[in-house]
């Protein structure tokens, strides 16, 4: 089974792979909020996906896309306002919280 290790993805900015991965680590174990538990699932399907892909793939813009979408389709200004995790998924993914 081929799994992509961190020197074969982008080593110019930053790797959507760590970035996901963080975002995820934010999301409560409990969602009542519809959107959000399918953003949750959005997000792990997307995480899985990135297992299969080539480094071509991974390194463009395709994946920051769709993570960027999911946000845009599930979060709102209110949600971001009123919910410190949210705010946090949506900040890590604005890089302004920094991810090493």
């Amino acid at each position: 089974m081929y799994t992509h290790t961190l020197d074969t993805i982008n080593t110019m900015g930053r790797s959507i792979i760590i970035i996901l991965g963080r975002m995820l680590e934010e999301f409560p174990e409990e969602i009542t909020n519809e959107n959000h538990r399918s953003l949750k699932h959005h997000f792990e399907k997307t995480s899985d996906s990135l297992t299969y892909s080539p480094p071509e793939t991974i390194n463009s813009s395709y994946y920051w896309n769709i993570v960027s979408s999911y946000l845009n389709w599930c979060v709102s200004q209110e949600d971001y306002d009123t919910i410190p995790w949210i705010k946090n998924v949506v900040d890590i993914f604005t890089d302004k919280i920094k991810v090493e």
